[in-house]
């Protein structure tokens, strides 16, 4: 190097530095982790990380360092594969098994900031660089692919190793979830490398596992990278440890309290089983890819250790992004058939668990003791299966009052199959989802009064809400989901009346058509429409804006013109069609003609409803039927003694 030329050199290609560096990354704890993995690569004990405000970013080692020479043709070497270079390049001089192989990682600091610092010392010599992305790729664009880093006066407290700063961040990144991704990212943090972020020691405490997990499956794991915890292990090494052809694999796969513990304060979903190799991810997530749609893959938590997959003889099976496994090779495929067969195993164990703990939760309810003990011979043991499928299913995150009705439903059903001799059904039923569990349940047609009386119980709710707006605003914000979703408060006889939306979508977009022509003075008074098919008659339900004041000519005009646009949505079936217009105030005139506007209205299949009146009428009717069923048989005398608070959480908060 002569007295002119270039103290730094870097070589790359435009393409190469969006590809690999400028776009390479998309999280800062990706980021981070490469700089991290490359002060182990160069025997660094510990690693410093502070974070300077939102400003920038130091990341500090106590590695053997650079000199210029390592700058130029390591650090500033894009594509520098140690591996292949000075035959131990795969081992650092401590022995450790080196993480980088392409060369590429450094690069995707470019991702995180637009200014980057680097300031090493290697035997005595002290030097310093800046790198500029705008000026990178001006550089690219009008000379080529050489950039000259520019030269800067090094930290002179930098007695050991590398320093990097990134300023100019592109992003802003709260330390403390970074700390948590962190310690999950390596399994290397440890006596030997120590990680410290804004001067706190990163541990595995900082992995938060142990809190959550109730069960956990090992293969040959310490459980050190769990951390402590009230969980219950069991070691299955002998079975699934080993990868036939390729190599043994360490880890566990573990089972949580209840889902939502797996929702993180930083958006993190930690339902998944990470893959790491030689101590830092590989493969955020092996889960998702075998689409397991199983009530327990929801509770799955995991971390696999498979080193075999980066062996310095073969293939590299990381992706360019290095944040992903080549999905087609067979190494990588072997390893997700031997999870596969594991969580086969630990989803029957799983099950046989939960069931034993479902009984134990059910048998605190007084209530229910009192009920099952009333039992006999094999019902006993079909109603345990029962407690264990409730217990299965995710019910910890809604509340006391939906896991006790789910009991109430259960307990009902259980009757219901009980008098027809159908009790072997239970065994049958599909748990994917609360929602599908518990229809089962309702559409059971026995036990008649109780089920009357819960379904009483429940629209009376609906109608008591709807009875305390008395505010016309409050009342047009709520009118559309109560009524248009319990369509039996117009008409009892709807209750089951499934939808039809692609027929209603087509009605819709027609009366959008009539309503454009409609004057400028009546904008504004639809509120929204429903469509229904009721026993082969189509009924339109309109809801009008509560403050609207129509004349019965308003109503009969538009409702002619609908009339029209319908029948070619419905391809003139002649079939007859209803419309049903809710009001909040009464037609004009109705006071002194009301009979026969009503009438008129009827001649021409139009029904006039207004929200108080309708509502009242519900009320009436469905009070009277509560109060007279409330104690209408023994098994609802037995569930109304569950209270909310009976079923008790069994796991952390």
């Amino acid at each position: 190097m002569t007295a002119d030329s270039p103290k730094y050199r870097m070589s790359i290609s435009l393409g190469a530095l969006k590809h690999l560096g400028i776009g390479l990354y998309s999280n800062t704890p990706a980021v981070i982790s490469e700089a991290v993995a490359n002060a182990w690569d160069a025997d660094a004990t510990c690693v410093d990380i502070s974070f300077e405000g939102d400003d920038s970013i130091t990341i500090t080692d106590n590695g053997h360092g650079m000199n210029i020479d390592d700058a130029n043709n390591k650090y500033l070497h894009v594509g520098y594969e140690r591996r292949k270079k000075g035959g131990t390049g795969a081992v650092t001089r401590k022995g450790r098994q080196v993480m980088g192989r392409k060369g590429i990682g450094k690069l995707s600091l470019f991702s995180l900031a637009r200014m980057i610092e680097v300031h090493s010392i290697k035997d005595g010599e002290l030097h310093g660089f800046r790198m500029n992305v705008d000026k990178i790729e001006d550089r690219i664009k009008s000379s080529g692919g050489e950039y000259f880093p520019d030269p800067i006066d090094p930290d002179t407290n930098l007695k050991r190793g590398t320093k990097i700063i990134l300023s100019d961040l592109k992003r802003k990144y709260k330390p403390r979830s970074l700390r948590k991704r962190l310690a999950r990212r390596f399994s290397i943090i440890g006596d030997d490398f120590k990680v410290r972020l804004n001067g706190e020691e990163i541990t595995t405490k900082d992995r938060m596992y142990g809190n959550k997990i109730q069960y956990v499956w090992t293969l040959g794991e310490t459980l050190k990278s769990i951390g402590s915890g009230g969980y219950k292990k069991f070691d299955v090494k002998d079975k699934f440890g080993s990868v036939d052809g390729h190599g043994s694999i360490r880890g566990w796969i573990g089972t949580v309290y209840k889902p939502s513990m797996l929702d993180e304060d930083d958006s993190e979903n930690s339902n998944r089983i990470s893959i790491l190799v030689r101590g830092k991810l590989a493969q955020e997530d092996v889960l998702d890819e075998f689409e397991e749609g199983r009530i327990y893959a929801k509770y799955v938590i995991g971390e696999i250790h498979a080193d075999f997959l980066d062996q310095d003889d073969k293939e590299d099976i990381a992706t360019t992004s290095r944040q992903k496994i080549i999905e087609d090779d067979e190494r990588y495929a072997a390893l997700k058939t031997k999870i596969r067969e594991c969580l086969k195993h630990i989803q029957a164990r799983w099950t046989d668990l939960r069931n034993v703990e479902g009984e134990e939760v059910a048998m605190k309810i007084p209530a229910i003791k009192e009920w099952f003990e009333k039992l006999e011979g094999d019902r006993k043991k079909t109603a345990k299966k029962l407690f264990g499928q409730i217990h299965r299913l995710p019910l910890y995150d809604d509340g006391p009052a939906t896991r006790n009705q789910l009991m109430i439903s259960c307990i009902l059903a259980f009757e219901s199959l009980k008098l027809r001799k159908m009790l072997d059904r239970i065994d049958a039923l599909d748990i994917k989802n609360i929602s599908s569990f518990r229809d089962i349940f309702l559409q059971l047609e026995d036990l008649e009064a109780s089920s009357h009386y819960q379904t009483t119980k429940n629209r009376m709710r609906v109608i008591d809400t709807l009875a305390k707006l008395n505010d016309d605003n409050d009342l047009e914000g709520t009118i559309q989901k109560h009524i248009f979703n319990n369509l039996w408060l117009i008409d009892p006889s709807w209750s089951a009346v499934p939808a039809t939306e692609h027929i209603e979508r087509g009605i819709k977009k027609a009366f959008e058509l009539v309503d454009s022509k409609i004057p400028k003075d009546s904008e504004g008074y639809r509120l929204d429409i429903k469509y229904r098919n009721v026993g082969n008659r189509h009924v339109v339900v309109e809801l009008k804006r509560p403050k609207a004041y129509l004349t019965i000519g308003d109503i009969m005009t538009q409702v002619d013109k609908y009339r029209s646009a319908i029948s070619g949505v419905l391809e003139k079936t002649g079939e007859p069609v209803e419309f049903v217009c809710i009001l909040g105030r009464n037609i004009k005139d109705w006071d002194k003609r009301g009979k026969d506007l009503e009438s008129s209205l009827n001649a021409v299949g139009i029904r006039v409803l207004l929200y108080k009146e309708m509502i009242q009428k519900a009320q009436e009717a469905y009070r009277e039927y509560y109060q007279e069923s409330k104690h209408a048989s023994e098994i609802y005398q037995l569930i109304t003694k569950i209270e909310p608070d009976d079923v008790e959480r069994i796991s952390p908060s």
